[in-house]
């Protein structure tokens, strides 16, 4: 009796297996799934614009997070389901990333449905962005912002940023000025913004980042270490402590276009008559900072990766002319680059 029940379950798995095996070769893809990412054509001229950039490049161009909405019918308590897609841009796809930056739409927008700075925006990357990007380095979309700023809680830290690439989007600042820049400053922007999509590459790719070893072999101290996330100054904020102030802007004699702007130390507070007061105002940077941090790696490539994308090379040598680790930099920046971007293709 046993013997039979084993031999009838084996026949019944091997009737159950290939029924399902069928059934798979059956199988096709519903596409029930609504595609976020795929924009539809629309009489207003802003949306029609993005709309021609995505039937042209297959990117998409959004100005609100929120990119759609769906009625998915009702709960069991009765109550009406909507989903919101958004673009999240703390989201992995095994995790959240815990310095996610901070943004802010695009203001003229929000308060008075004026779109006026976006078809300026859809024009910059019509004319900027899209006809230099490397197709293989696209993003998923694009997500334009009036400004960008590191997520820290430390306001003395919060710098603005041209860029912030995230899984599913790519932020743009600067949208609200777009309309008012200079040839020159739309070339840059366009730079950080290609430059931002192209370090996130390299950094992830070791074959790459070793394309760059002679670039990073030149930011090195006096006795040959790397100077690459250094810390210089005083690590004490103290109001004692006013004659240990940094030069201003010393990264420069280093070779560095840029600090860490994650790791700054300011000289808080201050002592005002017989009061000692607590100073947030940034605009007086470079007379209170007591401590800053060399770059790491990927963010001095960015930097330099934006500069000679912009291509202003009499601009960028007059404005760092009395900077000679800068200039050789930035000549090896020209060198090294095209030699990435062909292995891209």
């Amino acid at each position: 009796m046993k013997r039979k029940l084993i031999i009838g379950m084996c026949l019944l798995g091997m009737a159950v297996f290939t029924a399902c095996s069928k059934e798979n070769e059956d199988l096709t893809p519903s596409f029930a799934d609504r595609d976020w990412y795929k924009l539809e054509d629309s009489d207003d001229a802003v949306d029609h614009a993005f709309y021609e950039l995505f039937q042209t490049y297959g990117v998409p161009v959004y100005y609100n997070d929120t990119i759609g909405r769906e009625d998915r019918g009702l709960s069991r308590e009765g109550e009406r389901m909507i989903h919101y897609e958004v673009l999240d841009i703390a989201y992995w796809i095994t995790s959240r990333t815990p310095n996610a930056a901070l943004y802010s739409l695009n203001k003229k927008y929000l308060e008075n449905g004026d779109k006026s700075q976006l078809l300026d925006a859809a024009e910059f990357l019509g004319e900027y962005v899209f006809p230099y990007l490397k197709k293989s380095r696209y993003p998923m979309s694009f997500l334009l912002v009036d400004s960008i700023v590191n997520n820290l809680s430390d306001a003395r830290a919060q710098h603005v940023f041209n860029s912030y690439n995230a899984m599913t989007t790519t932020l743009i600042g600067g949208i609200d000025r777009i309309g008012t820049m200079s040839e020159s400053e739309k070339r840059l922007l366009a730079g950080y913004v290609m430059a931002e999509l192209y370090v996130y590459d390299i950094k992830n790719n070791e074959a790459y980042m070793n394309l760059f070893t002679e670039f990073f072999d030149s930011s090195v101290g006096s006795t040959g270490q790397s100077l690459y996330g250094n810390k210089r100054g005083n690590s004490s904020n103290s109001i004692s402590n006013t004659s240990y102030l940094l030069p201003a802007k010393e990264w420069l004699t280093y070779g560095f276009l840029r600090f860490n702007p994650t790791q700054l130390i300011y000289l808080l507070a201050e002592r005002v008559g017989n009061k000692v007061e607590t100073n947030y105002d940034l605009s007086t940077m470079d007379t209170k900072l007591i401590g800053y941090t060399f770059p790491l790696r990927e963010q001095d490539l960015y930097e330099y990766m934006a500069r000679v994308l912009a291509g202003d090379d009499e601009a960028f040598e007059s404005e760092y002319a009395d900077y000679p680790k800068v200039l050789k930099k930035y000549n090896l920046m020209k060198t090294l680059l095209p030699l990435y971007l062909e292995q891209i293709d």
